[in-house]
């Protein structure tokens, strides 16, 4: 969840659901919890059984732990579910059903059956846990590096030239994660002195049913 902007309960709703707690054919002997298909970009180990069709290509891993790395690369860099990141991450309910939009799995209860488990294991307490860490982090002050706080958000006062590469090199923070923190800022363009650059992705709260 921090890593990758995916809210925990989403992450082991879906690994408990695709796995059957890790019982399944598929997560004992590759270790694949996610159900996610070889694809053509897959060039790692690959493990063949039925699912929609006969014998398809499935990706294998040498540990549980690659499966949940590999489930969260899968969602974060493809572009079908791109819109979810623009959701907050304690809002389980909508990337349930937004998996569900995005053809994620083809059964039609597939996003029901993720808020149950959500709610029946409370398994949101950890978005819970991630958002009270976040809350504890002792803001930086402005003399520290230029740093300072909005709304309990880090952000960055750019100096003079300064670009994201720069910013990104002095704080640690990818350039990826700035551009992402920062869509209202032009990306290739220098700074002007004293913007302020977010260190940290802005919660916004999406009503409920306004996109599914």
């Amino acid at each position: 969840m921090t890593s990758h902007n995916i809210p925990a309960s989403i992450t082991l709703a879906q690994g408990i659901l695709e796995s059957g707690s890790g019982n399944s054919f598929l997560a004992k002997s590759s270790n694949n919890h996610f159900g996610i298909k070889c694809g053509s970009q897959w060039k790692g180990k690959t493990s063949f059984h039925d699912d929609d069709k006969e014998n398809e290509c499935f990706r294998a891993y040498d540990r549980v732990h690659d499966s949940y790395l590999d489930h969260s690369l899968f969602l974060s860099k493809n572009k079908r579910y791109a819109f979810l990141f623009e959701l907050d991450l304690e809002d389980y309910k909508n990337w349930a059903r937004g998996l569900s939009k995005a053809g994620y799995a083809t059964s039609p209860t597939y996003a029901s059956r993720l808020i149950q488990l959500i709610e029946d294991e409370k398994l949101y307490r950890f978005d819970n846990e991630h958002r009270e860490q976040i809350e504890a982090t002792p803001t930086l002050s402005i003399e520290s590096n230029n740093t300072f706080s909005i709304n309990r958000l880090n952000v960055i006062s750019a100096k003079n030239d300064d670009t994201f590469y720069k910013i990104s090199k002095r704080t640690g923070v990818t350039l990826r994660q700035l551009h992402k923190y920062n869509k209202a800022l032009a990306e290739n363009e220098s700074l002007k002195t004293n913007t302020p650059v977010y260190l940290q992705r802005k919660k916004t709260k999406v009503r409920k049913g306004l996109l599914f």
